[in-house]
């Protein structure tokens, strides 16, 4: 029995995710950053993963299309060995240029 409640939960999560991601994608239905950004947070959610990573193919490689949790857990492992200042001093420059590269808002990831 827990097993088949434990079925139903996850089934209503990837339904809630995907009519999450079907919203984003009617409601900013040429400008495809917010969409990707949807697919990966909730990506990262129903896989309880800490971090993820899009990358889009384009004409000269590779760009990165959306992160979720990746300036946040170098942060991490910054404040680690040096003060939180220091960390942010170093990776808020990183993530605004990547912010910017991507076309997303930084503070998806400063916050």
């Amino acid at each position: 029995m827990a097993d088949l409640a434990q079925e139903l939960r996850d089934a209503r999560a990837r339904e809630a995710a995907t009519s999450e991601i079907l919203r984003v994608i009617n409601r900013s239905p040429t400008d495809y950053q917010p969409v990707f950004d949807a697919i990966l947070e909730n990506a990262t959610r129903l896989c309880d993963a800490p971090l993820a990573i899009l990358m889009m193919r384009s004409d000269d490689g590779y760009r990165l299309a959306a992160h979720v949790g990746m300036m946040s857990t170098l942060a991490a492992a910054l404040s680690a060995v040096m003060n939180n200042v220091a960390a942010l001093a170093l990776l808020m420059p990183v993530d605004l240029q990547a912010a910017k590269k991507s076309g997303r808002s930084p503070s998806l990831s400063l916050m």
